[in-house]
């Protein structure tokens, strides 16, 4: 508990993981219910098709990376830490 009120300890990179997933869900429902919202004013059609089968995967992989490089940024200050520690 200590460690984490001097904020020795961060939560954050559990909280990414939680956020990670909900912004996975989020992405897809607003692209579908983009696409759903769409189709119902011009017609189901190419564009439609494109958004889900591009837009999905790619808005998921780059939401992965992005999640993925603010964890990153968390475990190079534990690594910078430990070394910090160590030279002491």
């Amino acid at each position: 508990m200590k460690r984490f009120l001097d904020f020795k300890e961060f939560i954050t990179p559990s909280l990414i993981t939680i956020l990670y997933y909900i912004g996975a869900v989020l992405i897809v429902l607003f692209l579908l219910g983009g696409v759903i919202a769409s189709a119902r004013y011009t017609g189901f059609g190419f564009s439609q098709l494109l958004t889900i089968v591009l837009g999905i995967p790619l808005s998921l992989l780059l939401w992965r990376v992005y999640c993925e490089l603010m964890i990153l940024l968390f475990k190079i200050h534990d690594r910078l830490v430990s070394i910090d520690d160590k030279s002491k």
